[in-house]
């Protein structure tokens, strides 16, 4: 019987891969096709006898309204900067029942430059339903945005739940800005079996000026779904690794993977964290393991994939990479701990050379509410910020806004951030620019569970406190 590797973070819920539902991922034993295990993992890595420390925690400044419609319905903010110049992107929704759940309508960017707000600009089509934006910074300082659509009256698979519980899109668009303004959008992919496909994170760029973004997708009806390479340069996405391209070795081997998130290190190299099933003792796999790769050659070939941790039954989800000014390499994911299937922790581990992780390390005790994605970016030295928003029960408002701070030896105490009491908890945007600010876009509810929507923005300076000796 196929089943599930993972569960596929959605624009509204936790979705199963392969067409398979959350309760039979909870019973069943993942994926067919695992990546192995490989070199050291979890043991005393070599090179971390060295103490590492951090700049301080950020003190961050005010958060600053958005000027946007007051009935507008906003969700999974994004946000880029480059050149003195701020680009936030976010999508509209439409509330369907049954309450609280919402159909994603549009994606929009707005830019900041010299204090000012400009926008919002309309950046999808109009005829479909859109969401999940993703935004990256090319070579010239100009945003490219991705973004799911999906198309009025394509049919969901017969196990699919329905529409109004979890969107799912059946294409990834994209559009850039030329000369003369925004150029047409174009199809980065489409999925030829299953009408959904999974939207990439963040396009990061390399050195040479070319972005690149990693996403999942089911080669054959209801198998595992496999992580693929694509990159924008001559002013077109080439796939690297892909389906249909000349070279059909997905990433990893063949052996599966989805929820990738992707980042350049200051040598040049890729560095990827993703989820797969992690073989068991006596045969068969677990749900969803951490693991990493990485590639020296701009995705033309990958390093066999590193295990950091493994799930057992209680699944991990939607890990975030980064490496510190140190040149440590950093993940946070969430994980289910209470083995209900849904996330209650967040973990952290990190590694010198992406060969030997560190034990992970639960940054907060298990909740009663599922906290967001983590959202983390490096100081100059060896910290690293987090972000998410963790609400105070299950389904059930009000969620805060949480930060804290990885001084190179240990997590600060979660702090709550601007006073915000509903902070919206899906995606936050967290970046941090050449000169070491960072840069947080967020959604909060005003009033209540039924009140209006507002996106904030917010920034803390580089080295704003020094960590204590």
């Amino acid at each position: 019987m196929p089943t599930s590797h993972g569960l596929r973070m959605g624009p509204l819920g936790w979705r199963a891969g392969c067409g398979a539902t959350a309760l039979a991922v909870a019973l069943l034993a993942g994926c067919d096709r695992p990546p192995t295990e490989t070199r050291r993992v979890n043991a005393e890595c070599p090179g971390l006898e060295r103490p590492s420390r951090g700049q301080g925690p950020a003190a961050w400044g005010a958060a600053e309204q958005v000027p946007l419609p007051p009935d507008w319905r906003i969700d999974r903010p994004r946000v880029a900067v480059e050149g003195g110049r701020v680009f936030l992107a976010f999508a509209t929704s439409k509330r369907l029942p049954p309450a609280p759940f919402s159909e994603p309508q549009d994606v929009y960017l707005v830019t900041r430059e010299g204090g000012r707000w400009a926008g919002p600009e309309k950046v999808s089509h109009g005829e479909q339903t859109a969401g999940e934006p993703r935004l990256g910074i090319d070579a010239r300082g100009e945003p490219h945005l991705l973004w799911g659509e999906r198309a009025a009256g394509e049919q969901l698979p017969p196990d699919s739940p329905p529409p109004s519980v979890t969107w799912k899109p059946n294409r990834i668009l994209h559009r850039t800005r030329g000369p003369q303004g925004w150029l047409p959008a174009d199809t980065l992919y489409r999925s030829p079996f299953l009408p959904y496909a999974s939207v990439p994170w963040d396009p990061v760029r390399d050195r040479s000026g070319r972005l690149h973004v990693l996403f999942d997708a089911e080669p054959e009806p209801r198998r595992s779904p496999e992580l693929f390479h694509w990159v924008w340069e001559v002013g077109r996405w080439l796939p690297r690794h892909s389906i249909l391209g000349s070279d059909p070795v997905p990433i990893g081997g063949g052996r599966g993977g989805s929820q990738a998130d992707l980042t350049v290190a200051r040598d040049g190299r890729l560095l990827a964290v993703f989820i797969s099933g992690a073989p068991i003792q006596g045969g068969g796999q677990d749900i969803s393991s951490v693991f990493f790769t990485s590639s020296r050659d701009g995705g033309a070939s990958w390093t066999a994939p590193q295990l950091i941790s493994r799930s057992g039954l209680l699944p991990a989800f939607t890990p975030r990479i980064a490496e510190a000014g140190d040149g440590r390499i950093h993940t946070v994911w969430v994980r289910d701990t209470l083995g209900n299937m849904f996330p209650d922790v967040l973990e952290h581990s990190y590694s010198p050379d992406g060969e030997c992780w560190t034990k992970p390390v639960r940054i907060n005790p298990p909740t009663p509410g599922m906290p967001s994605p983590p959202s983390i970016a490096p100081d100059g030295v060896g910290g690293l910020h987090l972000l998410y928003a963790l609400p105070t029960s299950f389904l059930d408002p009000p969620s805060y806004l949480r930060y804290s701070y990885w001084d190179g030896e240990r997590w600060s105490e979660p702090q709550s951030l601007f006073g915000l009491d509903f902070v919206i908890p899906s995606i936050l945007g967290l970046t941090r620019d050449a000169g070491g600010t960072l840069h947080l876009a967020v959604v909060a509810r005003v009033g209540s569970a039924g009140g209006a929507d507002r996106l904030y923005y917010a920034t803390a300076p580089p080295g704003a406190r020094r960590a204590r000796e």
